[in-house]
């Protein structure tokens, strides 16, 4: 009887131990694939973000001010995508809180980073909105200028931004170093094959 019993325990308590060590591997895998969706999905903001910064920072720096119509449009179109990759960026950084720690912890990290991209958007509204209401070639002309600089501020603090992605390959984080080393859009971004 007591070798039944004992029989039985082992038997429980090795199905205890097989269903954590399942939960557990789950558990461990599942934050590892959604710290990196995260990652990827970082890179891809910051991406579009790099290439919306650039093109409107190009597109003001050689204005057709001779034809404020079409200048004017041209800066609300590339305003436009740059708006869109800012909220991008900022839907990534309101989703790590609620994904896991790692993805919390880096946003934390880069807190700086994304207060400075900010700070230049901020810039950049308000230059922009004085370009889409310029009914002069002067101030058109000065409006631009206004415009250049926030851009220059916007340029420099996505490059920040994405070098702080870039960081994380080298992470004292494993989650993180693996994340942005192996998704692919992160590859793409820091230019690694």
């Amino acid at each position: 009887m007591k070798v039944v019993k004992f029989a039985a325990a082992i038997a429980a308590l090795a199905l205890a131990a097989t269903a954590f060590a399942a939960c557990g591997g789950n558990s461990g895998s599942s934050s590892v694939s959604d710290t990196q969706k995260w990652a990827d999905s970082v890179c891809t903001a910051g991406s579009e973000l790099k290439t919306a910064a650039t093109d409107l920072a190009d597109a003001v720096k050689s204005p057709s001010i001779s034809d404020i119509a079409g200048y004017k449009a041209k800066v609300a179109q590339k305003y436009s995508a740059l708006e869109t990759a800012v909220a991008a960026v900022d839907q990534q950084w309101s989703a790590a809180s609620t994904i896991n720690n790692d993805t919390t912890g880096a946003m934390q990290t880069l807190r700086k980073d994304e207060q400075a991209l900010y700070t230049a958007w901020a810039l950049v509204q308000t230059a922009s909105t004085k370009v889409s209401k310029a009914t002069s070639i002067g101030g058109a002309i000065g409006a631009t200028t206004e415009l250049a600089g926030a851009m220059t501020q916007t340029v420099a603090a996505a490059s920040l931004l994405v070098q702080g992605y870039k960081d994380f390959t080298s992470s004292k984080n494993d989650q993180l170093k693996q994340a942005f080393s192996n998704a692919s859009s992160c590859k793409a971004l820091f230019g690694k094959k």
